[in-house]
Order: structure tokens, then C-alpha cells, then sequence
């Protein structure tokens, strides 16, 4: 795992001191279903061997500009990654299979489908554990005639990789004020629908980011598209959540997105096979919590670790599930247990998670005080002289209000007309969910 010793040897050493236990909510194990259909940046786990796409195509070739091409040279770091052999792209949703195998024949126990609902704490108020496994309650939460109460599963270290707004990780940001010295947080909602398509059309590998459009005025955000194998292609659309105008419908703005020449083009006689949506975390570098608490650690996006720009978050989740585990083999050879691992959080800020999220600090609270092209250039002047000389000219911005607070009253706003769903390109929300 990077220093000292392998990742096999910590998972190991981790079996005999308790921590090899993994409770997943989602199916099968070490995956979600829809999840982000590419991982760049992956020399951070090179220890990892794994299965390797035999093509690929990395931002310099495929970060695409209106009808032509941003070579890398043009962006400034952090918002392309150099095109070396460390950086291919791999389909997350087979690395992560690939890596519960990897964990299960090591001795670790993953429970796929298995959420948590509560925490539970030593008498000393650090995290002791969790209760996982409870079925059966009621929308209004009283208990169901199917009731099966959850059982405490405890570990000397309990890390919370639920996401944003994870419910056990919302508990401790509050319970232990970890977020006393950070600024609001912010968030986005990203879409996105699995499509098989023409095989003339499909490129495997094949990576496409685009800004803007059609959310104009009213709302900031962007999509991706990634080629992945089968003829197979995920077609994701974000849409921040500061936007003035409550009348925007963000799943509406997707829809329309698809009716762009390139994408509907790409997708016209393709067939739409699944639709997922979650919520991001885009505060960034100013809105990170302390990550470490008594007994445990935030993870990746439950932290909000997600650079912005390039709508990718999945990179730095995986680091600070490295980080950890090498804080807390450490804290384990030195006795100790239940603790607040302190030089984990140093890790996150000062390693690579830290430089990723300092690079982009600018972006977001620029684009939603002026828009995206004023603040994509002086973003990007912000970005390149931190590049060149290690010092960002416009310091570090702060966001100011929350989202909700940045939404301001229907009646003060002109409503938007948005096109009625096709039934090819475009869906209604009931046929996509059903």
C-alpha cells in the first residue's frame, strides 16, 4: 500500500486485529449497480495488479471542446491528468468487483445489501460500532409486521464510506463538530442512464466531458460519456444545486442534454437500459471536515472529496481508503484502539487528496458568482499560476451560502418550458424509474 508494507500484509494484519468487516448496501458485493463508468488517475494504486482494458484513451485525446479537441498542454493540472500508462482508464465497476475478490480471499467479510442505521459508542463517546442489518420498519418508522432488528457489529476503527450525506456520517460530522473549522458545503445531483448503441458508433474508452449546455443562465453543470465495453455507454448529467431559478428541473435538464446533435446522434437506435441518479458533494478543498473522529474516519465523498472540474471523486475515495487502513495498522502495532486517527487526516490534507482538491479550490465558488465562462478563466489563470509558481493569485474563496439559501422564491422567477419526453432519446421520470 504505497510505504512499508504491501496491501496484503495489511489486510492480514488487519484480519487478526478485527478489521475485516465490510457492510455494503449495495448488490452484488463491491459494487452499486450504476456506478461511474471511469477511473483515471490510477497510478495511486499500482500495487493493485487487476484486469487492464486493452484500449483506452485518456483526457488529452478525448476532453472535447465544441467540434474540436483541448489538448493536455492547454489545461492546467488538476483539471487533466498526463497521458501516461499510471493514468489508462478502467471501468470502475469491474475494478471495485475485482477488488472485493481481491479483499474476500484475504479473509475479509463483506455483506453486500447490508446497510447500517445507527451507531454505537464506548462509554467514553467514541465510536464503538454500528448496528447493521435492521428490516422491516415503516415509512413512518415504527416497526413492520416483517420486523428483524439489526445486530452491533464492533471494530477498533469503524470507517464511513457512505457517500454524501450519509446518515451515520452526518451523525458524527455533528456529534463531534468536524466541521467547525470548514466552509458551507455544497452539492450537485448527477444523472445518468446506461445505453447499448450502434457498434459503428462505440469507441471503448472513449472519454467526453462537456460544460454548460443547456442549463444557460439558470443553473451550472456538465456531463460525461464513457465508452465502455459491449457496445455499452453511460451518459451522466450534473447539475449543481445553487441555482437561483427554483423552477429548474434538474432530471428535465438531462433529458434535454440528449437531444444535443452529438449525443443524440450517438445514441439515435440505441436502446436505454438503466437510469440511476445520486447526490455529489462539490464543496472541495474549503467545505472538507476534519476526516478523523474518535474511533473512525469519513471516506471519500462521505467527506466530500470530489474534484469538481472534472466531476470525478472516485480517485480520492479509494486514497483515503489506503490512508486509513495504513493510519490504522499503524495505531493497531502501537496498542492503541478507539482513538482519533490524526495522521490520517494529515494524509488526506497534505498527500495527494489535498494537492488534488487545492488545485480546483477556485472553480466552484467562481462559477456560482459569475457564471461558467468568466469563472472557467479566471479559474483556469488561478490554476495555471498555482501550477507555475505554486501560488494561487485569488487565495482561497469562500462560497458563501448554503444552496438553499442561494434558491430564491417562484414567484420572483420566470418558469421554464421544458420539451415533453420523446420516448426515445428522452424519458419521463416514471418510465425511467420503472
Amino acid at each position: 500500500a504505497g510505504k512499508g508494507k504491501k496491501a496484503t500484509d495489511l489486510a492480514y494484519d488487519a484480519r487478526e486485529h478485527g478489521l475485516c468487516m465490510n457492510c455494503h448496501k449495495g448488490r452484488p458485493r463491491g459494487r452499486t449497480g450504476l456506478t461511474a463508468g471511469a477511473l483515471l488517475q490510477t497510478g495511486c494504486l499500482s500495487c493493485h495488479e487487476g484486469p487492464k482494458p486493452e484500449t483506452y484513451q485518456t483526457f488529452r485525446q478525448v476532453l472535447e471542446v465544441k467540434n474540436g479537441y483541448a489538448r493536455n498542454y492547454l489545461l492546467p493540472q488538476g483539471l487533466a491528468v498526463e497521458p501516461t500508462e499510471a493514468n489508462l482508464r478502467t471501468i470502475e465497476a469491474e475494478k471495485q468487483t475485482y477488488l472485493a475478490e481481491q479483499a474476500e480471499e484475504l479473509g475479509v467479510e463483506i455483506f453486500p445489501g447490508m446497510s447500517c442505521s445507527e451507531l454505537v459508542y464506548h462509554e467514553d463517546g467514541s465510536v464503538k460500532g454500528v448496528v447493521a442489518g435492521e428490516f422491516g420498519r415503516q415509512a413512518d418508522g415504527s416497526e413492520g409486521p416483517g420486523y428483524e432488528p439489526g445486530m452491533e457489529l464492533h471494530g477498533k476503527y469503524v470507517f464511513l464510506g457512505e457517500g454524501v450525506r450519509g446518515s451515520l456520517s452526518k451523525q458524527v460530522i455533528e456529534k463531534f463538530a468536524l466541521d467547525g473549522d470548514s466552509d458551507v458545503q455544497k452539492y450537485g445531483l448527477g444523472m445518468k442512464e446506461i445505453w447499448e448503441i450502434d457498434p459503428a458508433k462505440h469507441s471503448e474508452g472513449r472519454v467526453v466531458h462537456t460544460m454548460g449546455w443547456p442549463l444557460g443562465k439558470n443553473a451550472g453543470g456538465g456531463s460525461f460519456i464513457y465508452h465502455l465495453d459491449n457496445n455499452q455507454v453511460y451518459v451522466g448529467f450534473v447539475v449543481h444545486l445553487g441555482y437561483e431559478n427554483p423552477h429548474v428541473f434538474p432530471y428535465m435538464e438531462f433529458q434535454r442534454f440528449k437531444h444535443h446533435p452529438y449525443v443524440a446522434d450517438l445514441l439515435k437506435g440505441g436502446k436505454r437500459v438503466a437510469y440511476g441518479a445520486r447526490a455529489i458533494t462539490e464543496g472541495g478543498w474549503q467545505s472538507l471536515p476534519k476526516t478523523a473522529f474518535p474511533g473512525g474516519a469519513l471516506l471519500g465523498c462521505a467527506a466530500g472529496m470530489v474534484n469538481v472540474p472534472r466531476i470525478k471523486g472516485n480517485h480520492n475515495a479509494m486514497l483515503s481508503g489506503k490512508a486509513a487502513a495504513e493510519a490504522a495498522h499503524a495505531a493497531l502495532g502501537a496498542g492503541r484502539s478507539a482513538d482519533t486517527l490524526a495522521d490520517y487526516d494529515s494524509a488526506v490534507r497534505e498527500g495527494p487528496i489535498g494537492a488534488d482538491l487545492k488545485r480546483v479550490r477556485n472553480v466552484k465558488p467562481l462559477w456560482s458568482k459569475y457564471g461558467l465562462s468568466a469563472s472557467m478563466g479566471l479559474g483556469g489563470f488561478d490554476m495555471w499560476m498555482s501550477n507555475l509558481t505554486g501560488w494561487n493569485p485569488l487565495g482561497t474563496l469562500k462560497h458563501g451560502k448554503t444552496d438553499a439559501a442561494a434558491t430564491g422564491e417562484a414567484k420572483d422567477h420566470k418558469p421554464i418550458d421544458y420539451p415533453r419526453p420523446d420516448g426515445k432519446l428522452s424519458f419521463d421520470r416514471l418510465t425511467n424509474v420503472s
